[in-house]
């Protein structure tokens, strides 16, 4: 199958997702990608930026996730790129995505997202924001700490819980722990507090960081998570492992 350049320039301006996928479908599409770009490169304002997305790298690696761990829904972190494509893309394949602002869940929601599958996840929310996921139905979200819990009560007290962990995170370039989470000492305290406010916890999240170097680092926050799950049932209802 022959690409003109017409329909190269048409797939990149109108940003078709079908026509994405099309084009990565034979190696002459791609060619004729590749040859639009680098007449692009010498025609194009110079001050106007674009990028290339390989939606087939997607599509392989979705499908190397699926083999591997079948039993595990991906959540794609909309903060790393909002691209309208790529969220119509992950909403096809049936990730879920985990959103840090209420301007997050709406891009998910306009994605076609199912609010069932976005998680909030920030610890730390505005009422606002709180408000809002509660009136379109995004009712899974993180917490770390009582003051977090108090306001989920108050604002939206049917919600889906999960509590953030701290993780060890040294071989990490960003460490996040200083920001978000709490340590293992506070989990017990946290669940009771959450129990006798008749909140739902429903499971256990946490962030090694960014550009994590080491697998060991997982490891080790698998296994506090699963310490989570063995706390006294007096202070746990709906965990499940």
């Amino acid at each position: 199958m022959e690409v003109e350049k017409d329909f190269a320039n048409d797939t990149i301006r109108n940003r078709n997702i079908f026509d994405y996928l099309l084009l990565k479908s034979s190696r002459k599409c791609c060619k004729g990608i590749y040859n639009y770009l680098e007449d692009a490169g010498k025609t194009m304002d110079s001050d106007r930026s674009f990028y290339v997305i390989d939606l087939g790298d997607i599509l392989w690696k979705t499908q190397l996730w699926n083999d591997r761990l079948p039993n595990v829904v991906p959540y794609y972190a909309v903060k790393a790129n909002a691209d309208p494509v790529l969220m119509r893309l992950f909403v096809l394949l049936e990730y879920g995505f985990d959103c840090s602002t209420e301007g997050e869940i709406r891009l998910a929601l306009k994605s076609g997202a199912d609010p069932k599958k976005i998680i909030f996840a920030h610890t730390i929310k505005a009422r606002k924001a709180l408000k809002y996921a509660s009136s379109v139905g995004v009712d899974l979200m993180t917490f770390d700490c009582k003051e977090e819990l108090l306001k989920i009560n108050q604002d939206f007290p049917t919600a889906r819980l999960i509590l953030r962990l701290k993780s060890e995170s040294k071989k990490s370039v960003y460490n996040l722990n200083k920001k978000f989470g709490c340590d293992l000492s506070e989990v017990e305290n946290l669940l009771l507090r959450a129990k006798n406010l008749n909140l739902n916890v429903v499971g256990v999240s946490f962030h090694v960081g960014a550009l994590c170097e080491s697998s060991e680092t997982f490891v080790s926050a698998i296994e506090n998570s699963r310490l989570v799950f063995s706390s006294p049932k007096d202070t746990v209802s709906n965990l499940q492992f």
